[in-house]
């Protein structure tokens, strides 16, 4: 798929209560379009029919590839994050979905991006149905080997075209349905900055400089029982407060890396 190509139509809405900001902002520009969703709750799926299961595990591919993207932070000469206190627009589409998934697909990113909202972690997600405004767009990535999601980090530039967080066919396997709101909670932690919580290991091409303690439950990591955990919140806050070009070293001080601010 050539992301810088690809555009869907008709953006997906998805309901329930919204911020002041994104009530009054949503519809600007919007005639024409589509509808896709009728209430977040716990993102209730709708029949499909799912592809095969080939792994055991989680898998997201968003690690620090060709040194670009990547709690653990930083991707070899800095640790890139959105300004603090920013609005990170996003839209999603309703129709190129395997099984027309577009409604769910929206109502779960929705409720994903509110479950970081409700915790104020230092930057805002928003939706959006102007694509021009839109820091990324969430679109079908297709068939991947082993993943079912990849998003980028912070210091990805937005070109003319939005950023993209991809979601790929295993996201629609039983396994992958019944985990899809926490695997979008895990993509958006890598969009606010985030490593893997393994990131330190030889899996990863890139070493990354800890915040805090390690947390195996952690919504960075890959164990199917991990959800946002408290100290998720504690330290994302935390390196949100930090001063731009804010110097963190990793834990045996062999290197050491600049906070880079971005803009959306």
């Amino acid at each position: 798929m050539d992301g810088n190509k690809t555009f869907f139509g008709a953006a997906a809405v998805p309901a329930g209560e919204l911020s002041d900001t994104a009530s009054h902002n949503a519809l600007e520009g919007t005639d024409g379009a589509e509808c896709a969703t009728t209430g977040i709750g716990e993102a209730t799926p709708v029949p499909i029919t799912p592809t095969d299961e080939t792994t055991a595990e989680y898998k997201c591919e968003t690690q620090s590839e060709g040194d670009r993207k990547a709690i653990h932070v930083g991707l070899r000469d800095q640790v890139s994050r959105f300004k603090p206190g920013s609005v990170i627009k996003y839209i999603s589409y309703h129709p190129g979905w395997p099984g027309g998934q577009g409604q769910l697909i929206s109502d779960t990113m929705w409720a994903a991006a509110t479950d970081w909202n409700s915790r104020n972690p230092g930057v805002k997600f928003q939706w959006t149905l102007v694509r021009a405004e839109a820091a990324f767009e969430v679109v079908y990535g297709g068939t991947h080997a082993t993943a079912v999601a990849s998003a980028f980090f912070p210091n990805e530039p937005r070109g003319a075209q939005p950023r993209q967080l991809l979601v790929y066919d295993k996201t629609f396997t039983p396994s992958g349905l019944s985990r899809m709101r926490n695997s979008f909670q895990h993509e958006l932690g890598h969009v606010m900055g985030l490593r893997h919580e393994h990131a330190n290991t030889s899996s990863e091409p890139t070493p990354a400089i800890l915040i805090g303690v390690k947390n195996p439950l952690s919504i960075m990591g890959y164990l199917f029982q991990r959800s946002i955990q408290a100290t998720d919140i504690e330290w994302l806050k935390y390196f949100y407060t930090l001063a731009n070009g804010t110097v963190l070293r990793s834990e045996n001080n062999t290197y050491s890396w600049p906070i880079r601010d971005y803009n959306p």
